[in-house]
């Protein structure tokens, strides 16, 4: 198997495979283009390449050939991952043949009911996972010859199919961005190109107003950390601790983590939305009339968050806060609830 193409053309085949896929064109675009190579390293019946979707739990074609979409269906249902072949495909780094299963494609009933009806035969499907194991998605080929290729092709489509992955993993800048940054983050959310908000895996979305806050704050910057407080926590100094991060990813430009976190040094809420706008430059007065509060309660909370702070200047108060991320990203208006 294999012969029908010289060595040299299946190799060059495989070393354009990274260029495709780090190009600008749409993920589907790439993904064909990436067919149209992967025939000069194995000749192929039909082909398709799925991401797995965290949000919903299920697949996402990206792109397929020559399967039907009841076949497509089939391979992306429980059905095939509730098959005894299954674990061994998931058993295995690369591409894993019907001829490397130890029992016959026929004891298989996913083979017997699904593909042999359908006229499909040997093939392969490789499944593709994060650093630390996690499902992406899953490459599938079925070949027009009877039997498995050689080694050597077996190899090249390996590799070409190890550098499908950031198709089926746009976001994993945004993940690796998260694990660095925020390992403990309590939700997360990615923004796409177009500006909307998705959730990062297995972590829950933030709260709608945090996400609302974002998008409408010409304050906050490309990158950002700033303390979130819980409306059902009012006046207890309990919040949350935000990031807004930058990915350099043109899928997934911006993410943004929250971690449940106590306010340092015990500041309320109150304190500070104060001290935010004194960072802001604001005075007394003016902050009280920002707030609808009187001059001397401002005083009063200026002299407990001075206190807290232990320092003894405005000046030093708004420093000490911002090297511990506890102001508003906005220092002209109320910031964020």
């Amino acid at each position: 198997m294999g012969g029908a193409y010289p060595a040299a053309q299946a190799i060059e085949a495989a070393w354009r495979v990274p260029g495709i896929v780090a190009g600008v064109a749409s993920a589907a675009d790439r993904a064909e283009a990436v067919f149209d190579e992967l025939r000069h390293i194995i000749p192929y019946a039909a082909i398709q390449l799925a991401r797995w979707d965290f949000a919903n739990d299920t697949h996402r074609v990206i792109a397929s050939r020559g399967y039907s979409a009841a076949v497509l269906a089939s391979l992306y249902s429980e059905r095939y991952r509730n098959d005894r072949v299954w674990s061994v495909v998931a058993s295995k780094p690369g591409p894993v043949f019907w001829e490397d299963c130890p029992f016959d494609p026929k004891g298989s009933g996913f083979y017997s009911t699904v593909l042999e009806p359908n006229g499909y035969g040997e093939g392969a499907t490789m499944l593709m996972r994060s650093d630390d194991g996690g499902y992406l998605g899953m490459l599938t080929v079925n070949i027009e010859d009877s039997r498995a290729p050689v080694e050597g092709t077996r190899s090249l489509l390996g590799v070409a199919g190890a550098a499908l992955l950031p198709l089926v993993a746009p976001d994993r800048n945004a993940h690796a961005l998260v694990l660095q940054c925020a390992p403990g983050a309590d939700a997360v959310a990615v923004q796409d190109a177009s500006g909307g908000w998705q959730p990062l895996r297995h972590w829950p979305m933030p709260p709608a107003d945090l996400l609302v806050y974002v998008d409408g704050s010409r304050s906050v910057p490309s990158r950002a950390r700033f303390p979130w407080f819980d409306e059902r926590e009012r006046g207890r100094g309990v919040s949350a601790h935000v990031q807004v991060l930058p990915t350099g990813d043109r899928t997934y430009p911006t993410v943004l983590t929250l971690q449940r976190a106590p306010t340092p040094f015990g500041l309320t809420r109150r304190e500070v939305e104060i001290l935010s706008l004194a960072a802001g430059g604001l005075s007394n007065a003016e902050i009280a009339a920002a707030l609808h509060l009187s001059s001397r309660t401002v005083s009063t909370h200026m002299d407990h968050v001075l206190g807290k702070l232990q320092v003894s200047s405005r000046t030093a108060a708004a420093i000490k806060a911002a090297d511990h991320a506890i102001l508003s990203p906005d220092r002209r208006v109320s910031p964020p609830r």
